[in-house]
């Protein structure tokens, strides 16, 4: 059940017939303008009491005219009927009319029929917000245009704006002011319960409206802040992938040159009898300078992806080896710059630039099983070999087994 209070010409009776008109229009078939997602009940029967049902004719007064109707109504509803009044208990005595409008009200209640009534009676407000399962609602009004906004506000009484209205309009004053003195105090208490109630209600708008807009800024930080770490993912990948495709793009060039200087070797040896013998030291030249080169842009990618090597060590610092990819301590740091490291249960020396302080390496750990092998062998490789005293034959099979290790 709801009571829809609210200011004259406020929008109350077309509330309730619009109520009317879309419930009819819904059980008809017809579309309804609505939300999407809305719901709308489904009644048997539809009684109103909308109107003024005046007739010198039929001898009815307006009070005489809503009775006839109150009186049909409560004859034939039942739980699958909608009751909608307009001005309940208006047309007489305002005490009477609101006690018999309360009366009603109690009746159809107690037998659970949907009800919807408008009224000014400040006793239908007290009653609505006492009575369980009655809900009060008003119709909102601008008073400084004197028209009303349409909209439909639930828990929330309404006020007749009488005075306000008047004083507008253009009122005397002093007759205003003689009107506010003689509310009794009972009218002077409900319509300061209004007025507060209207007062909260706007203030909790107020405070849902700051509360959105609190929301609202969370959400774009947050979609901010997931903007920014997969961009910084992003970049991080792309590093990953450029120094890959760059290492990758060295060892394919070490291979080529190592497959010509294969070539040259090959066509060499099969010259050395006939003074070839030159041009096997000339490519022995250029696999040391191959090697020498490959061992310096890896030193450089080295650098790129663990960090530049300290200038100096001091026994007892803790460093990385990258081409171990193990950490150690440094037991002897020489002049000429070869650093002594104890890696576990083994010692090792290198020279300083093949070192890197612990604190500056990176979190790189998966090296492949290719770039392992080759590391390995990389190790153990002899820049030399020594092919005097040997047959071809044999120069050949030393020369591919040199290659290659």
């Amino acid at each position: 059940m709801l009571v829809i209070t609210g200011p004259n010409t406020g929008g109350k009776t077309v509330a309730l017939k619009t109520v009317g008109l879309l419930t009819a229009m819904a059980q008809a078939g017809l579309h309804i303008p609505a939300e999407t997602g809305s719901e709308i009940g489904i009644f048997r029967q539809l009684f109103t009491d909308i109107g003024d049902e005046q007739s010198i004719e039929q001898s009815l007064s307006t009070f005489s005219g809503h009775m006839t109707n109150i009186v049909r109504i409560l004859s034939g509803v039942d739980g699958d009927s909608l009751v909608l009044m307009d001005e309940l208990g208006s047309g007489t005595d305002p005490v009477e009319g609101a006690a018999l409008a309360m009366a009603i009200l109690e009746y159809l209640d107690e037998r659970q029929i949907r009800t919807i009534a408008t009224t000014h009676y400040s006793e239908l407000k007290v009653f609505a917000f006492n009575r369980p399962g009655v809900e009060n609602a008003s119709v909102e009004f601008d008073t400084k245009t004197l028209q009303p906004t349409y909209r439909l506000l639930i828990g929330q009484p309404g006020s007749s704006s009488a005075f306000a209205i008047a004083a507008r309009l253009g009122l005397n004053s002093a007759v205003i002011e003689r009107a506010k003195s003689l509310l009794t105090r009972e009218d002077v208490e409900v319509a300061e319960l209004i007025r507060e109630l209207e007062e909260n209600r706007r203030l909790a708008g107020e405070e849902r409206e700051a509360a959105t807009r609190l929301r609202q800024q969370a959400e774009t930080m947050q979609k901010e802040y997931t903007a920014a770490v997969k961009a910084l993912q992003d970049k991080k990948a792309r590093i990953l992938a450029e120094a890959n495709s760059e290492a990758a793009a060295i060892l394919k060039k070490a291979r080529n040159q190592a497959d010509d200087a294969i070539s040259e070797v090959r066509e060499a040896l099969a010259q050395a009898e006939q003074g070839g013998l030159l041009q096997a030291q000339q490519a022995r030249a250029r696999i040391r300078d191959g090697q020498a080169a490959y061992e310096e842009k890896m030193s450089a990618a080295a650098a790129e992806k663990y960090g530049p090597s300290p200038k100096q060590v001091k026994p007892g610092e803790t460093v990385f080896i990258p081409k171990f990819s193990q950490k150690g301590q440094v037991t002897a740091f020489g002049e000429d710059g070869q650093v002594t490291v104890q890696v576990g249960i083994m010692k090792v020396t290198v020279p300083i630039g093949e070192v890197r302080s612990a604190k500056e390496e990176k979190t790189v750990r998966e090296t492949s099983t290719a770039a392992r092998v080759m590391s390995g062998k990389l190790k153990d490789f002899k820049t030399e070999i020594d092919l005097r005293g040997l047959l071809v034959d044999e120069a050949m099979e030393q020369v591919e087994k040199y290659l290659d290790d």
